[in-house]
């Protein structure tokens, strides 16, 4: 029974011993994560760690050479009139539809060997021929938008392309070029707005579209928008087919 008893008890001492070394572990993971807050450090997953190559970032060791940004983004609802809701079907289509012609042109140029076009120069001179109904609809600021961000998602898959030849990356990742914003067969409605081309008003909680002279409620409370010194960069209106609800 005293046998019993001391094998009971070192059993017991064993688990209370993990125990406690599994609370100081997870007091220094939290320690570590407050500080890398702090400090305005963010983990990077895999696909962003082949971008980030500065022997100082204490997040990631090597890399491609490329710097690796970071955008804290805000997400709210919404709320548009039924007038609105139009509008917005509308230019969302538009700016997709820019989207997916530049993509589907691209795809075809690099698809055939003549090379990837990752400027957003090209889109931009077709404004005035095939694309001209689309600029109208979007206006200059934000069809500019639209052409630097089909150029950042052909950049990134010329980066992706090189870590692929320099063997960095891993069996699971695979790299494809830019696709189309469709859903189902139909275009996602997506908006671009350039960063100067709206305005939000915290305590009205309303965001107010430059060029279509718009004003959109929205609910939820804006995270970094609030901080002190925020900037706001690029506004990007999405909608969500399933819950039919724009963000």
């Amino acid at each position: 029974m005293e046998t019993e008893r001391e094998r009971k008890g070192c059993r017991g001492s064993g688990a209370e011993g993990w125990s406690s070394g599994a609370k100081s572990s997870k007091i220094k993971s939290e320690q570590k994560r407050n500080r890398e807050s702090k400090e305005g450090l963010i983990p990077l997953n895999s696909w962003a760690q082949l971008l980030t190559g500065r022997q100082d970032d204490p997040r990631y060791r090597g890399g491609s050479g490329a710097q690796a940004v970071v955008w804290r983004c805000d997400t709210v609802r919404l709320l548009p009139t039924p007038e609105q809701e139009e509008l917005l079907q509308r230019v969302g289509d538009a700016a997709a539809k820019l989207i997916n012609m530049e993509n589907y042109r691209r795809r075809q140029l690099f698809f055939e060997g003549k090379g990837i076009d990752y400027s957003w120069k090209s889109a931009w001179k077709r404004r005035e021929t095939e694309y001209v109904e689309i600029y109208r609809v979007l206006g200059s600021a934000n069809f500019h938008e639209a052409c630097r961000a089909v150029s950042e998602m052909w950049k990134s898959f010329v980066e992706l392309l090189k870590a692929k030849k320099r063997g960095r990356l891993e069996p699971w990742q695979q790299v494809h070029p830019p696709g189309y914003r469709k859903r189902e067969g139909q275009r996602t409605p997506t908006i671009l707005v350039r960063f100067d081309n709206y305005k939000v008003d915290l305590q009205k909680k309303v965001l107010r579209l430059g060029y279509w002279n718009v004003e959109l409620r929205f609910s939820g409370k804006p995270k970094w928008l609030a901080m002190p010194g925020a900037k706001q960069g690029r506004l990007t209106i999405t909608y969500d087919p399933v819950k039919c609800r724009w963000y």
